[in-house]
């Protein structure tokens, strides 16, 4: 599984169409990934209030499944 994202981007966006490849999925702990550690390096700490979007795609013997879009709000103070 490769995990795409974007550069933070204001709390009222609905749309992200650029994205980078961040790393693949890391080993889940508790039946949880955590990718919180892949964003901060590569676009560093979200600002509190931001938007980020995620893109996870399956890969398979060299095909590829369509990918599946994820956004959630940095909390603020």
């Amino acid at each position: 599984m490769v995990i795409r994202g974007t550069k933070p981007r204001s709390a009222g966006s609905t749309y992200a169409d650029r994205f980078t490849i961040l790393g693949v999925l890391p080993d889940p702990v508790g039946g949880v990934s955590d990718l919180t550690a892949m964003l901060v390096a590569k676009y560093g700490p979200p600002p509190a209030g931001s938007r980020v979007f995620i893109e996870t795609v399956q890969q398979i013997n060299g095909w590829q499944d369509l990918p599946q879009r994820f956004s959630a709000r940095v909390p603020g103070p």
